[in-house]
C-alpha cells in the first residue's frame, strides 16, 4: 500500500510540472509572457574584452543592465560552434541581437558605412557605441533584432 501511494505522488508531481511547462510554453508563445532580448558577443576564445568591440559591449553591458541579456559566446567549444553555425558567424569577434523571440534582422553595410574609416579610434568607439544603442532602444521597445558584425 505505501509503495503504491508513493506512486501516486510521484505520477502527480510529475503531471503537475508537466502541465506547468507546457502552460509556460504557450504563454511564451502566444507572446504573453516577455523575456529580455539578447545581445550575444561571438569571441574567439569567450573573452569579454576582445578587440575593438570589447570595450563597447562592456560599456553597453552597464547602459543596459536588466534589460538586454548579455552573453559572451566562447566560439572554441562546442556550444559556441554551434550557435556560431546558428546565426551565421563569420568573423570574429562580433555579435547578435535578439529581441524576445528570437528573430534576427541584419544591419546592412550601409548602415554603419560613414563609421568605418574610423575603425580603432575613439572616434569610431563613439560612433559605433551610439549606433548601437540606437538599435537596443529599437529592440527593448519593439522587439526588433538585429545582427551585425566587427567593422
Amino acid at each position: 500500500m505505501y509503495h503504491y501511494r508513493m506512486r501516486e505522488k510521484a505520477f502527480f508531481r510529475i503531471v503537475t510540472i508537466m502541465l506547468v511547462a507546457s502552460v509556460i510554453g504557450v504563454l511564451t508563445v502566444c507572446g504573453c509572457v516577455k523575456t529580455q532580448p539578447r545581445f550575444l558577443f561571438f569571441t574567439p576564445d569567450g573573452r569579454d574584452l576582445q578587440g575593438v568591440l570589447g570595450p563597447i559591449v562592456s560599456g553597453l553591458k552597464t547602459d543596459y543592465e536588466g534589460r538586454v541579456q548579455f552573453e559572451t559566446v566562447n566560439c572554441s567549444t562546442p556550444e559556441g560552434k554551434e550557435l556560431k553555425a546558428k546565426y551565421d558567424v563569420i568573423s570574429l569577434p562580433n555579435f547578435v541581437l535578439l529581441d524576445a523571440h528570437g528573430k534576427i534582422v541584419p544591419i546592412s553595410e550601409d548602415d554603419v558605412a560613414d563609421i568605418y574609416p574610423y575603425q580603432d579610434t575613439p572616434t569610431f568607439r563613439k560612433s559605433y557605441t551610439k549606433y548601437l544603442k540606437v538599435k537596443l532602444d529599437k529592440i527593448v521597445n519593439s522587439g526588433k533584432a538585429v545582427q551585425g558584425s566587427t567593422p
